[in-house]
C-alpha cells in the first residue's frame, strides 16, 4: 500500500506541472475558450496596457494579431526579447521546433503597449 501511495505521488508531481502550464488554467484572465474539440481549440487572448501574465506554454498554433503592439517574452533562467506584434491581420504560425519563439517553450509575457493587445490563435488542443 505504501508503495502504491509514493508511486501515485510521483505521478502526480510528474503530471501536476505539465498541466500548469496551459495557458487557459493557469492566466484565465488573458486566456479564454472560444473554440474547442478533441483536436483543436481556439483562444482569444486580451491584454490590457502593461499586464503580465504568468509562466505557461502553447501547443502548436497559428495566431491572428487583431491590434497592433509590442510584447515582451521572457523565458525561465531570465533570458528576455520584446517584439513587435505586426499590424492587425497579420499571421504568425509556429511549432515547438521554432527556434527562437516562445511556441512550446514556457514563458510569461508582458504588453509593453499604452493600449490592449488583442489575438486569436488556433492551436492543437491541449
Amino acid at each position: 500500500m505504501r508503495r502504491a501511495s509514493l508511486l501515485m505521488l510521483f505521478l502526480l508531481a510528474a503530471v501536476l506541472p505539465a498541466l500548469a502550464q496551459d495557458p487557459v488554467k493557469v492566466d484565465p484572465k488573458h486566456y479564454k475558450v472560444e473554440f474547442e474539440n478533441s483536436g483543436v481549440r481556439v483562444l482569444r487572448i486580451k491584454y490590457g496596457p502593461h499586464e503580465k501574465s504568468v509562466m505557461h506554454r502553447h501547443p502548436n498554433s497559428v495566431a491572428i494579431f487583431q491590434t497592433d503592439g509590442r510584447v515582451k517574452f521572457t523565458y525561465p533562467g531570465g533570458k528576455s526579447e520584446e517584439r513587435h506584434q505586426g499590424r492587425p491581420g497579420r499571421m504568425d504560425a509556429g511549432d515547438q521546433a521554432s527556434a527562437g519563439k516562445s511556441y512550446g517553450q514556457r514563458h510569461g509575457c508582458y504588453s509593453c503597449g499604452a493600449k490592449d493587445a488583442t489575438e486569436a490563435s488556433r492551436q492543437e488542443a491541449f
